[in-house]
């Protein structure tokens, strides 16, 4: 939409010594972001038991919630399964996005879709059902056939290369 927007952004610890006075930071706020570890069930869990429910009841009814995984760089030792994410989300009217804080990967991202569902909420769904069609469309036609050379044998993998392992000429593992 080319309009700006400022945020102003406070970062309220998860612990629960400190979930007394952290009312105090979203009851008036356009937005929240719920972030969990990948690598940790029990930080979604938090967030799905607790933090989810918490800031949506103590805070103004069109609130904007974001739910972000992050260390997807780490995607190796996930516990926390992306579509069960999605699905959460996709059932609470949350968005969702998998980040690297690390990399910064993912984190404009999560912002930008922030602003886009705060200016604006049809454009915000136009945008990221266009987005989604179009990751559908890429995974449907990204696939790949691995040949391991030590016993002749291929298995065709569709959908991309992520959680992919192939062996390359010297029988050593290589990650896609």
């Amino acid at each position: 939409n080319k309009k700006k927007i400022n945020l102003q952004i406070w970062d309220t610890a998860g612990q629960e010594k400190y979930r007394s006075i952290t009312k105090m930071f979203y009851k008036d706020a356009s937005a929240a972001i719920l972030v969990y570890d990948i690598t940790r069930e029990e930080s979604f869990l938090e967030i799905k038991n607790f933090w989810f429910k918490e800031v949506k009841e103590n805070s103004s009814e069109d609130l904007v919630v974001a739910l972000v995984g992050n260390k997807m760089d780490l995607y190796e030792y996930e516990e926390v399964k992306k579509p069960e994410i999605e699905q959460y989300a996709k059932e609470h009217g949350a968005i969702f996005k998998e980040t690297s804080a690390k990399e910064g990967t993912g984190v404009d991202e999560v912002f930008r879709l922030i602003g886009l569902k705060l200016i604006s909420p049809e454009f915000y769904d136009k945008v990221v059902n266009q987005e989604n069609s179009r990751q559908h469309r890429l995974k449907s036609k990204s696939s790949m056939l691995i040949t391991n050379n030590t016993n002749n044998n291929s298995q065709f993998v569709a959908g991309g290369l992520q959680n992919s392992t192939m062996l390359s000429e010297g029988g050593k593992k290589k990650c896609c």
